[in-house]
Order: structure tokens, then sequence, then C-alpha cells
């Protein structure tokens, strides 16, 4: 439950931003600052629905076997010889098992 509440918390950040940011400001100022910050949370929202999601996750099948994450892998990138790709010495760099 706690994992919820600072996910909503997270995604107010931006708007608590803008609006401390806009308070500064005087005249028609605030107005112009808040739609340029809501514009650029927007550009980063489809940026991340473009290819973010990618980014985050798109190796995961790689290096776990962990069911439902075949999808992620690319069919190309998919093993061919022994059922497993080789990893490097140590494990994938940020994804050792302790």
């Amino acid at each position: 439950m706690l994992n919820a509440q600072f996910a909503i918390l997270a995604l107010l950040l931006p708007a608590g931003l803008i609006l401390i940011a806009g308070g500064a400001l005087a005249g028609r100022r605030p107005a112009k600052s808040a739609v340029a910050g809501l514009g650029a949370l927007a550009l980063a929202a489809i940026s991340y629905w473009a290819c973010g999601f990618a980014f985050h996750l798109g190796g995961a099948g790689l290096v776990y076997d962990l069911p439902g994450l075949e999808g992620l892998v690319c069919p190309c990138q998919r093993p061919r010889v022994g059922g497993h790709r080789p990893v490097p010495a140590g494990g994938a760099p940020g994804l050792q098992h302790h």
C-alpha cells in the first residue's frame, strides 16, 4: 500500500514543481510557465511511450528466466545453441544475484 502512495506522489511531483515555479513569477508569466511545464510533461510521456519502455526493460528476457519475459526479446536475439545466451563473467552489469 505504501508503494502505491509513493507512486501517486511521484506522479504529482511535476505539478508541484510547476506550481512552485509559477509562484515566483508575476503577471501572465505563471500561466505561460504552466503551459510550458505541462507541454514538457506531455512530451516526456509520449517519448517514454514511444521508446522508453524498450530502454527500461528491453533486455530483461535475455538475462532472467522468469515466465512472461519471452516477449521482451527480439526474435533476432533469441538463443540458438545451448538454450541460453552467454553472459559475461560476473553477470550482466547491474543485474548480479547475491
